[in-house]
């Protein structure tokens, strides 16, 4: 399938951790995403050990990862273990304090459509997140995304069954390059699938279309990111990419479009 400017125009971009404008996961990235006019922005979530949802990437089971400035916080300390307070005296590389998530549905919601990815694998997340978002009075302009399908089917569950909030939340899952990406193993409630674009071929894409769902790629390693890969995702009608070079990708999107 060749490249056009249809799919081009069709494209959504969404900042990776905000969109690396700064630090990522960052309220000074976000607010950059904001003010460059992305189309949403993907940000991590996390609870400390007292239950407050907060935002920073983590490791693969909720290390700190960063350096930051506080001496009762270690690189590679969990953030489960980690109390909010702890959490709200420490900085980050920018300075910049860990945002929770409430202050970003404050500060971003209705401005910018928010993706949460949901790193965060205690069961008791599904109710403390709803509990939120409904405290907010969020109906709409926000994704869930995970690749702990368990945890996102729980949210749902929490969700259906409560009959006073009833918002346009939409789901995404994420799935790794083993993971199948056959119609059948797509879990229903999913709207996106979210994969690696090592494994984008026009065929996956079709795939998913064909499931009634929306196709996002994201880039692992960071370094797959390049100009081959948006004309594949462009040719290929994919309809999200999940950039940390958002402003690359959209220069390229609209030489496309224009040409």
């Amino acid at each position: 399938m060749e490249t056009t400017s249809h799919n081009a125009t069709n494209v959504k971009i969404e900042g990776h951790r905000g969109g690396m404008f700064d630090f990522d996961n960052t309220i000074s990235s976000f607010n950059q995403a904001v003010e460059n006019g992305l189309d949403s922005i993907e940000f991590d979530v996390w609870l400390t050990s007292d239950n407050v949802p907060v935002i920073l990437h983590g490791g693969p089971e909720g290390q700190v990862e960063h350096d930051i400035s506080k001496h009762s916080i270690t690189k590679d300390a969990h953030i489960n273990t980690i109390s909010f307070e702890q959490i709200r005296e420490a900085k980050l590389p920018n300075g910049e304090q860990i945002p929770t998530l409430e202050e970003m549905l404050d500060l971003f919601h209705g401005k910018i459509h928010l993706n949460c990815e949901v790193k965060e694998k205690q069961p008791e997340f599904a109710q403390i997140l709803i509990d939120l978002l409904k405290k907010k009075g969020i109906q709409d302009g926000f994704l869930l995304s995970s690749f702990e399908i368990d945890q996102l089917q729980r949210i749902k569950d929490v969700l259906d069954k409560d009959e006073e909030y009833n918002p346009v939340i939409r789901f995404a899952t994420c799935h790794e390059i083993f993971d199948s990406l056959e119609p059948e193993d797509f879990p229903q409630f999913s709207d996106v699938i979210n994969f690696d674009s090592v494994v984008l071929t026009n065929e996956v894409v079709e795939s998913i279309h064909k499931a009634g769902k929306l196709a996002g790629i994201y880039f692992y390693p960071s370094s797959n990111e390049n100009e081959e890969t948006y004309a594949k995702a462009v040719s290929s009608g994919v309809d999200i990419i999940i950039s940390d070079h958002p402003l690359v990708l959209r220069a390229y999107l609209s030489s496309v479009t224009s040409s």
